[in-house]
């Protein structure tokens, strides 16, 4: 089978893992649909910031020790890759409002902010807003 376009290659049990039902597919086809679905949810991200005209994005997430953290940050590599985009360095440590308003106010102040932050969930992208609109930046206008 060929690759679409952001879609990832179907790996050793994923085509079953995805159409069979969760009590009859290993735990081990098991995370890797749940890693092939975020990374593909990460993907459309992607590809939205970039059909409105971004090229720099950053991405704001949780700790690397949660494998969800991995597997979006990974998607997120993978899809800015796929794009022939130079990814910025990620901002790791935004899981709730608290830790992604701090990290984001901190990107937004420097003299180079992205013009668009992907976050890893929507607690974050709250923090997010809040940083932007204490920072005077309008979304999405100035930040998408």
């Amino acid at each position: 089978m060929d690759a679409v376009k952001g879609l990832h290659p179907l790996g050793p049990g994923l085509r079953q893992a995805l159409t069979a039902p969760s009590d009859q597919v290993e735990a081990g086809a098991l995370l890797e649909r749940r890693a092939h679905l975020k990374a593909r949810r990460i993907d459309d991200a992607v590809d939205l910031v970039l059909d409105a005209g971004h090229h720099d994005i950053l991405w704001l997430g949780g700790t690397l020790d949660v494998l969800a953290a991995r597997e979006r940050l990974q998607g997120y590599h993978d899809a800015m890759a796929d794009a022939g985009i130079r990814a910025r360095d990620p901002v790791i440590g935004g899981w709730n409002i608290d830790t992604a308003y701090e990290a984001a106010l901190a990107i937004l102040r420097r003299p180079d902010p992205p013009t668009a932050i992907l976050a890893a969930n929507d607690r974050a992208a709250v923090g997010v807003a809040l940083a932007a609109a204490r920072c005077g930046i309008d979304i999405p206008g100035d930040l998408s």
